[in-house]
C-alpha cells in the first residue's frame, strides 16, 4: 500500500485507534443485540406457549363442567335431551386429555399436577358414567343417592382446586414473561440508540482525522454511509419484528378474553338450570297452569334453546382462531360427500338436488372444511322460497393470474343456490358475529355461521365473498391456495373420535 492510497493516508494521520476501537464497540454491540434479541424471542415463544397450556387447562376444566351439568339434568329430569351436552363434553375430554398428558411446561411440579388432574377427570368421568347407567337401567333412587352422596362434589372440588393452582401458576410464569418481553424491547431500543450513536461517533472522527485530505475523507464516508444503512435497515427490521410480536399478543390476549367470556361456566351453567326447571313445570304442573302460564313456560325453554345454540356457535368461532392442527391434502370431492351424508335428512326434506363438479385437492385442514361446506350447504337449505325445491350447484376453476404472482396455484370454488338471496349492500354484513337479515322467527340460527365461514377461509389464507339479489338465489366466491405457506400455526385441530 502507497503513501498516496485515501486510507492508508487517513490511518497515518492517527486514525487507526480511533477506528479499531470504533469497529470493536459496533461489533459487541452487534453480538449483545443478537442476544438480547434471542432471549426476547425466546420470552415471546414461552408467553404464548403458556397461554396455549392456559386455554387447554380452562377448556378441560369447562367440558368436565358440562359433563357434569347434563348428567345432573338427565339423572334429575330423566330428558335424554340432556345427553346430548353429556356426550358432547365427554367428546371434549377424549380430545383434551391427551393434550394435557403431553403438554410441555417449564414450570417445576406443574407436570406432576396435570398428572393429577388426568387423573382426577377420568375418576369423575366414571360416576357419572355410573349414575347414567343407573337411570338407564330403572335404578333412578340409586343415581340421586349417588349424586347426593357428595363423590362427585368431591371430584368437583378436588378438580377445581388442581385446576386454581395450575392456572395460578401459568398466571406467574405469564407474568414474568411479560417483563422479560418489555424489558427485551425497551434493551433493543437502547441498543438501536447506542449503535446509532457510536456510528454519529465514528462519522465525526472520520472528518476530523481525515479533513486534511479529501479523497481520503471521501473514501471512508463512503464505506461509513454504507455501514451506517445497513445498521439501519437492521434496526427497522428488529423493529418490526418487535411490532409483529405485540400485535401478535394482543390478538391472542383479545381472542382468549372472547373465549372466556362467553364459554365459561358462569354462562352455561345458569342457562341449563333454566332448561331442568323449565323442564320441571311442564312436567309437573302442566295440568294446573293456565293458558298464559303454559306460553311463558314454553317462551322460556325457547329462549334457553336460543341461547345454547349460540353458545356452541361461539365455541366453534372460537375454536377455529386458537387451536392448531397438522394440515393435510385432501380432495375437496370427499370433504362435501362427507357433508351431503351429515344432511341426508335435510336433504330428503326438502326435496334438494345438490350438483357437484370435481373439486381440486387442497392442502387444508379436513375438519375446518368440513365445517365450511356444512355451513354454506346448511345456509342453502335453509333460505329457500316457498314452495321452491332448492337447487345447489358447486363449481371450481383454476386462477392462472393469482397462481403467476404467488408460485403455487389457486382455485376459486363457487356454492351457488336459487334460495331468497340478499341486498348486496349487505355483504360485508353476513360475514360478521350475530348480524341477520331476517326476523329470528323467520329462520332459525345465531348469525355465526358465515363469520365461522370468513375465519376459516382466512386461516388458509385465502378469501370469500358473495353476490346475490333478492328472490334470485346467493353464489359464495372462495378463492383458495392448493398448498398452504409454512409454518402455519392457526389451524384448529379435529377433535378425537371417543374410544371404544
Amino acid at each position: 500500500m502507497t503513501n498516496n492510497d485515501p486510507i492508508n493516508v487517513a490511518l497515518g494521520k492517527g486514525w487507526l485507534w480511533p477506528f479499531l476501537v470504533a469497529f470493536l464497540v459496533l461489533l459487541g454491540n452487534g453480538i449483545y443485540s443478537y442476544l438480547t434479541l434471542r432471549v426476547f424471542l425466546q420470552a415471546s415463544d414461552s408467553l404464548i406457549h403458556a397461554q396455549s397450556v392456559k386455554s387447554i387447562i380452562r377448556d378441560t376444566y369447562v367440558a368436565v363442567q358440562g359433563a357434569e351439568t347434563g348428567q345432573r339434568g338427565y339423572v334429575i329430569t330423566g330428558d335424554e335431551n340432556y345427553l346430548t351436552d353429556y356426550y358432547q363434553s365427554i367428546q371434549n375430554l377424549y380430545t383434551l386429555i391427551p393434550l394435557m398428558s403431553s403438554v410441555t411446561t417449564e414450570l417445576p411440579g406443574q407436570k406432576e399436577r396435570f398428572q393429577k388432574f388426568v387423573t382426577l377427570t377420568n375418576q369423575k368421568i366414571e360416576e357419572m358414567k355410573r349414575s347414567i347407567e343407573l337411570v338407564k337401567t330403572g335404578r333412578t333412587g340409586n343415581a340421586e343417592a349417588l349424586i347426593d352422596s357428595d363423590l362427585g362434589l368431591h371430584y368437583m372440588n378436588e378438580i377445581k382446586k388442581i385446576v386454581n393452582e395450575m392456572t395460578a401458576a401459568e398466571d406467574d410464569l405469564l407474568t414474568k414473561r411479560r417483563e422479560d418481553v418489555s424489558e427485551g424491547r425497551q434493551q433493543s431500543l437502547i441498543l438501536s440508540l447506542v449503535s446509532l450513536g457510536v456510528s454519529v461517533v465514528l462519522l465525526l472522527s472520520v472528518y476530523l482525522f481525515v479533513g486534511r485530505n479529501a479523497k481520503a475523507n471521501q473514501a471512508v464516508a463512503d464505506l461509513l454511509r454504507l455501514a451506517n444503512e445497513d445498521l439501519e435497515e437492521k434496526v427497522k427490521e428488529r423493529t418490526a419484528t418487535i411490532t409483529r410480536y405485540s400485535r401478535e399478543l394482543e390478538r391472542s390476549n383479545r381472542e382468549l378474553q372472547d373465549f372466556a367470556f362467553v364459554a365459561s361456566h358462569d354462562l352455561q351453567e345458569p342457562l341449563r338450570k333454566i332448561r331442568a326447571f323449565g323442564d320441571r313445570l311442564q312436567t309437573k304442573y302442566s295440568q294446573i297452569l293456565d293458558e298464559q302460564g303454559a306460553d311463558y313456560i314454553a317462551r322460556m325453554r325457547s329462549a334457553a334453546e336460543r341461547m345454547s345454540n349460540l353458545i356452541s356457535d361461539l365455541l366453534t368461532y372460537s375454536r377455529v382462531v386458537t387451536k392448531q392442527q397438522t394440515l393435510e391434502i385432501i380432495p375437496l370431492n370427499d370433504i362435501v360427500t362427507q357433508v351431503m351424508d351429515d344432511l341426508e335428512v335435510k336433504i330428503e326434506e326438502t326435496k334438494a338436488q345438490i350438483h357437484i363438479d370435481p373439486l381440486p385437492e387442497i392442502e387444508c385442514a379436513p375438519w375446518q372444511m368440513k365445517q365450511l361446506f356444512q355451513n354454506l350447504l346448511g345456509n342453502a337449505l335453509k333460505f329457500t322460497r316457498k314452495g321452491i325445491p332448492p337447487v345447489i350447484q358447486i363449481h371450481s376453476r383454476p386462477l392462472p393470474e393469482k397462481a403467476a404472482l404467488e408460485g403455487v396455484s389457486w382455485h376459486e370454488i363457487t356454492v351457488r343456490d336459487n334460495g331468497i338471496g340478499f341486498d348486496e349492500q349487505y355483504v360485508d354484513r353476513i360475514f360478521s358475529p350475530f348480524q341477520r337479515l331476517h326476523q329470528r322467527g323467520e329462520y332459525e340460527g345465531t348469525g355465526i355461521g358465515l363469520a365461522v365461514c370468513r375465519r376459516i377461509i382466512e386461516r388458509h389464507d385465502g378469501r370469500i365473498t358473495a353476490t346475490s339479489h333478492p328472490g334470485e338465489g346467493s353464489t359464495f366466491l372462495i378463492e383458495l391456495p392448493s398448498r398452504q405457506p409454512q409454518p402455519h400455526s392457526d389451524i384448529e385441530e379435529k377433535p378425537h373420535e371417543l374410544p371404544h
